[in-house]
């Protein structure tokens, strides 16, 4: 149909009743009939939205992001905002993998809580960055293990002591560290 007011409306239909793959070809079909018009915002707006609802993390992000880029005074780029992080939080691999989603979606959320600190999200924003710091002392540590379990001594001793002042306030990994320098300069 040719008639745009009408995909728009059965765009948000689909949305509203949890039909995001539908909602998604829609709303990414009036991106470009809408720019430059009212409805613009919130196109842009829900089809991030319906990305976000049909699990695809990384577009959805992209589009959160372009949204407060395009739209950085708009009632709704806090919330695009958080949800640009948000996404980064929810493609941020185990701890075993790269980590470099990991340390973007920190960013991400910082700049949140830098942009927007009497946000009602701000808790829940400092909650994920807790457990995405987790992350990445897991994987340091982790790191600095497979060094000691592949035999090379000295390069566990010195990552285990960098870890130690990376983090020096790590009570229930501080032990484990200080006991694999002391095995590493045994062997």
């Amino acid at each position: 149909s040719d008639d745009q007011e009408a995909k728009y409306e059965a765009a948000m239909k689909a949305y509203e009743r949890g039909d995001y793959m539908h909602a998604n070809q829609l709303f990414e079909n009036l991106l470009l009939y809408s720019r430059g018009r009212d409805m613009a915002e919130k196109v842009n707006l829900y089809y991030a939205k319906s990305l976000l609802g049909g699990e695809d993390y990384y577009s959805a992000g992209y589009q959160f992001e372009s949204f407060v880029k395009w739209f950085p005074y708009s009632k709704y780029a806090e919330e695009a905002l958080f949800q640009a992080a948000f996404c980064k939080y929810l493609e941020a691999p185990d701890y075993t993998l790269d980590q470099t989603l990991t340390k973007q979606s920190i960013d991400a959320f910082q700049e949140y809580v830098e942009k927007y600190p009497n946000s009602e999200r701000v808790a829940e924003a400092n909650k994920l960055m807790d457990e995405l710091r987790e992350k990445l002392i897991e994987k340091d540590f982790y790191n600095a293990y497979n060094y000691y379990k592949t035999m090379q001594y000295q390069a566990a001793q010195v990552s285990f002591k960098n870890f130690l002042n990376d983090y020096p306030d790590l009570s229930e990994k501080r032990e484990s560290a200080m006991y694999y320098i002391v095995l590493a300069g045994y062997e």
